[in-house]
């Protein structure tokens, strides 16, 4: 799926950021020897720098966020594995989603399975909450069209 492996590519950047490493300064070779194309890579760069320009998102502090964990109900465990949580947990300590949205996915997949989330559902989950279709449209289509024009 080409949205969940455009989100693993933002959620290494993301971690290499966090760990104060710049944007440009990020190793893409480790990504191209897990096997991401050049324009997947590109395509999660440009998403990166369109948000870093509009200020969305990345790296938001959430300070009501910051003093809360949210606990599964049994219930919901039976629903989330541990790996997906986990995952949804990442997200969050990244920014790049807040309590509320946490919230809105957990009730989403509540409400509309019975089988349990593995990790590339969980990602498809999370992937319509965080890409705007049509800024994402724009930056993939633009990504594809010139995939030698690198941002990185």
């Amino acid at each position: 799926m080409f949205l969940d492996r455009i989100l693993d590519i933002i959620v290494f950047v993301l971690s290499e950021m966090k760990n104060n490493i710049k944007l440009m300064d990020v190793d893409t070779s480790k990504l191209a020897k897990k096997g991401f194309s050049k324009t997947e890579i590109n395509t999660a760069f440009n998403w990166i720098c369109s948000n870093i320009d509009t200020g969305y998102r990345l790296f938001t502090s959430h300070t009501e966020d910051s003093k809360s964990f949210r606990k599964l109900h049994p219930v919901e465990s039976r629903l989330i594995g541990s790996e997906s949580y986990g995952f949804l947990i990442q997200m969050k300590e990244l920014g790049m989603i807040n309590n509320m949205e946490m919230e809105n996915i957990i009730d989403r997949i509540i409400s509309s399975t019975t089988e349990r989330v593995d990790l590339t559902e969980m990602k498809f989950i999370i992937s319509t909450f965080i890409f705007d279709q049509n800024n994402f449209n724009r930056i993939a289509t633009n990504s594809l069209t010139n995939p030698d024009e690198f941002v990185h």
